[in-house]
């Protein structure tokens, strides 16, 4: 399944951007904790030489629930355009992660993150603290309409954010464990 999303800078305090928010419908806070790993056999599922994972492995936290996910991020011209995404819930999140430890994966990043959650009939609206990196706000097409490219859908998310206004910054165009492991990189 395409996932069609835009990860934008927060313009301001995180208070204020809920203000902006509130006239959507209101879905929620999760906290969640995302664990990344990588296959040292395969160097495309660590950052490449643009700081970018083309490939990833997720175990996800939320709530009582747990999930694995496989991501495939599609780029052009250095621009990530968007992912596919193939996840399923997990029973018992510990086993999964024994069963990576067997088979060799290494955990590349954790991130815990305070979700709260707003919707419209088109998208996901999260408004995010991340431990380590600070608040974002992410828009997620809920529709993969497939007679539009994700080109076209991404332009329509941007017409939608512009309308909210001075809280939403720059498209980032990284994702959260691209984000954290850079600047992992920077302090060693």
């Amino acid at each position: 399944m395409r996932e069609i999303e835009i990860l934008f800078e927060l313009h301001t305090d995180i208070e204020q951007a809920k203000s902006a928010l509130k006239k959507f419908h209101y879905k929620g806070t999760k906290q969640t904790k995302d664990i990344y790993y990588a296959d040292p056999l395969r160097k495309h599922m660590y950052l490449n030489e643009d700081d970018r994972l083309v490939e990833c492995c997720r175990l996800r936290e939320k709530g009582d629930k747990a999930y694995i996910t496989y991501k495939i991020n599609h780029y052009d011209n250095g621009i990530w355009i968007f992912c596919d995404e193939y996840e399923t819930e997990v029973k018992d999140i510990k086993v999964m992660e024994k069963i990576f430890e067997y088979l060799g994966l290494e955990k590349l990043v954790v991130i815990n993150n305070v979700k709260h959650l707003y919707e419209t009939p088109d998208y996901e609206i999260a408004l995010e603290e991340v431990t380590g990196l600070g608040c974002f706000l992410e828009i997620e097409a809920l529709h993969d309409d497939k007679n539009l490219s994700a080109e076209e859908i991404k332009s329509e998310i941007y017409k939608f954010a512009k309308n909210l206004g001075p809280i939403v910054g720059k498209e980032l165009n990284s994702g959260k464990p691209e984000l954290l492991l850079q600047k992992k990189r920077q302090i060693e």
